[in-house]
């Protein structure tokens, strides 16, 4: 039998893949291993920012329950049967501006200046007992052994959500501030007012109305629109929309 002398001819043929079949699939990988890349990042991306939009959603109701909590406070005193509102809550300076408070009067506001970053302002008091379980807007209630009136001022202070709170009914007042929600840039403030005397409310004015016709003490509801920074845009920018609630005043005299 004849047999070949080539030893290349009885070997076994070996396959593999050529320089552009190689070229092409390392491009193919790469291909696919970035768009995974880019499918994680946006995942990511979605994720931090539905974080951010959760906890802008928890500060909105954090700062409407401190307001409504608070405001129900306003003209709030110890004795109703024996003592009247105009003697627990007299006639006296308040905080906020040089207007004098009415007997009685729990209420007040000032309207924003016109500036840029300014905001509504008000503020309302009360009066309690010492051991009476009435809080302050910091949660503190009276401890201090006699009948207190006490003057709690909600504004906005660089771009935070502020309670100011003074004791007493004579200037100058001393007071102690504590900011309680941050990344509020602006807080526009309406108030519900009886301006036809039958009980119940018929206009929503401005503070400054409020005061040109004496009507503090025939408010009866607060309107409060927050506007928040945009926690998407690093909080550079105020957010499209504003949140809103309606404060009924169960001590409105």
């Amino acid at each position: 039998m004849y047999a070949s002398k080539n030893p290349t001819l009885n070997a076994v043929r070996q396959t593999g893949l050529s320089l552009i079949e190689l070229l092409v699939a390392i491009a193919v990988a790469l291909f696919m291993t970035t768009a995974m890349l880019f499918i994680l990042i946006g995942m990511r991306s979605t994720s931090v920012g539905q974080a951010k939009m959760s906890l802008l959603q928890e500060s909105e109701r954090q700062a409407l329950t401190l307001l409504t909590e608070s405001l129900g406070q306003a003209g709030y005193y110890s004795s109703p049967l024996t003592v009247t509102a105009a003697l627990a809550l007299p006639a006296g300076p308040n905080p906020l501006s040089n207007d004098q408070y009415v007997p009685g009067q729990g209420l007040y506001g000032t309207d924003a200046a016109g500036t840029p970053g300014s905001s509504d302002r008000l503020v309302y008091r009360f009066q309690s007992n010492s051991g009476d379980q009435v809080a302050n807007c910091f949660g503190n209630t009276n401890l201090s052994g006699s009948a207190q009136v006490v003057n709690d001022a909600w504004s906005i202070e660089s771009n935070r959500l502020t309670c100011t709170e003074t004791v007493g009914t004579r200037s100058p007042f001393a007071s102690t501030a504590n900011y309680l929600v941050n990344n509020v840039t602006s807080m526009s403030i309406s108030y519900g007012t009886d301006t036809g005397g039958n009980g119940s409310v018929d206009s929503y004015l401005k503070a400054s109305v409020v005061q040109a016709g004496a009507l503090w003490n025939k408010v009866h509801t607060v309107r409060i629109t927050l506007t928040f920074l945009d926690p998407t845009q690093n909080n550079a920018v105020p957010l499209p929309y504003s949140v809103t609630q309606v404060i009924a005043l169960p001590n409105a005299h």
